[in-house]
């Protein structure tokens, strides 16, 4: 078993080297039980980002290319990884020592080779200082430490939206090869839960451990939360590309994902996919979606405003 673990960098003179580092150093593997690819995503720092890669040049695995954004540069190392399995690190974050072999223990667990793991994150500053801590956080509303069922995680992901950690992800490489494609290069912002949602399409289990295996660092340099615009315009593309298949209208049957949905879409401002005939049909169908809808949308709505405004006064905070 060897993991490939692919770090896409852009502008990450700073902090690609704690990365690199923190793969580095992992502890109850062999050397030869893991690889590394960092994928240079057309920095524009005159070439102060492979300056600061040179000193590990013989660890890993080197690639330029122009900038396409996080998913060519995932599908790029995809191509070239030898491994058997993929694994995700943001250039500004860091694994911590125990992530691969307490993965790889999971993986021998499994009986099935269609399995997707993750883990739990805590947040760090630009200084390495402990912000948050997530553990136990990111799940999808169907239990910790045990393998969901593709459909249970597609209706979770289709009600709640994404809440797991992308830098914590293993995924079999075989799965992205042979069943599911690569991440959708025209998504810069979600293009990890556009995938999530097609793995589960793809009847992938899932496991989420509830051990914290990354540390995400939040600062102000980082691209994330700067675009709301793209965000919002990618979800829309994603609602659109759901609407049109037929497990995801299966499962909107169930009353309370559908109500779970309208709140997304609504806070969203999708009216697109809102006026859609599919949605529609569900909004006549619905006999409590009347009263109920607007209750959901309002505690919905309070509870996504008391977070975010939660979130943005964290990562104001600690960007500067």
């Amino acid at each position: 078993m060897i993991f490939s673990v692919i770090i896409p960098v852009f502008n990450g003179s700073k902090y690609v080297p704690y990365a690199i580092e923190s793969v580095l150093s992992q502890k109850g593997l062999d050397r030869t039980d893991f690889e590394i690819i960092v994928v240079n995503d057309g920095s524009s720092d005159d070439g102060a980002t492979f300056e600061s890669i040179t000193p590990y040049l013989k660890e890993l695995t080197y690639i330029e290319k122009d900038n396409g954004g996080v998913s060519s540069a995932l599908n790029i190392g995809i191509l070239e990884a030898q491994g058997d399995y993929i694994c995700w690190l943001s250039h500004d974050d860091v694994f911590l020592p125990n992530k691969l072999a307490r993965q790889m223990t999971l993986i021998e667990e499994f009986d099935s080779n269609r399995v997707v793991l993750f883990g739990q994150q805590s947040f760090i500053n630009e200084n390495g200082k402990a912000i948050w801590n997530n553990r136990g956080l990111l799940d999808l509303h169907l239990g910790i430490g045990k393998l969901l069922k593709p459909k249970d995680v597609f209706a979770s992901l289709v009600a709640y939206g994404n809440k797991l950690s992308g830098c914590s992800v293993v995924i079999p490489k075989n799965i992205l090869i042979d069943y599911v494609g690569f991440f959708n290069e025209d998504m810069r912002y979600i293009q990890d839960a556009e995938m999530w949602h097609r793995l589960a399409l793809a009847n992938c289990h899932f496991y989420i451990d509830d051990e914290v295996v990354v540390l995400s660092r939040v600062h102000k340099g980082q691209q994330t939360g700067k675009r709301l615009d793209r965000y919002h315009s990618e979800s829309k593309a994603l609602h659109q590309y759901l609407i049109a298949n037929d497990t995801f209208l299966e499962v909107l049957k169930n009353e309370r994902i559908f109500r779970k949905f309208f709140v997304r879409l609504v806070t969203l401002k999708d009216f697109e996919c809102l006026r859609s005939a599919e949605i529609q049909n569900f909004i006549i169908r619905s006999k409590r979606l009347k009263i109920l809808s607007y209750i959901d949308l309002i505690v919905g709505l309070f509870k996504g405003s008391i977070l975010l405004v939660y979130r943005n006064f964290i990562v104001k905070l600690y960007r500067t």
